[in-house]
């Protein structure tokens, strides 16, 4: 057998059996959100709005992992690069639901806030 067999078997070999997808991009966990906007304080609604951002840079690295699987597969067998785009796009409505979420917080304070002002301005 040549060097260059034993070399090209001893690099399947090492390859990982379950694929390289799975591991490869790691999905960011939604983030925790206050249930009512009316009740936050300033600092609460901005640390609500810290996480809705920090889930969104993640969300958009998450998707550039995924998304540099199925542009280019190689190295990637087909039931990976099919799991990847799945995995995209579920992203999307995870996302806009968080956005939603934030966007009510935000709305219900700022109708608790702008009505406290009025109340405290008469």
């Amino acid at each position: 057998m040549g060097i260059f067999k034993v070399a090209l078997i001893a690099a399947m070999i090492s390859l990982p059996a379950s694929g390289f997808a799975k591991d490869e991009c790691q999905k960011p966990d939604m983030p925790d959100l206050p249930q009512n906007g009316a009740a936050l304080s300033a600092d609460e609604l901005g640390n609500a709005a810290k996480k809705v951002t920090d889930f969104s840079h993640a969300t958009r690295a998450y998707r550039a992992c995924l998304r540099a699987i199925y542009m280019k597969p190689q190295g990637h067998s087909r039931a990976e690069v099919k799991a990847a785009i799945k995995k995209n796009n579920a992203v999307a409505p995870q996302s806009q639901s968080v956005w939603d979420a934030y966007q009510k917080l935000s709305d219900d304070w700022k109708k608790a806030h702008d009505l406290a002002a009025r109340q405290n301005s008469n």
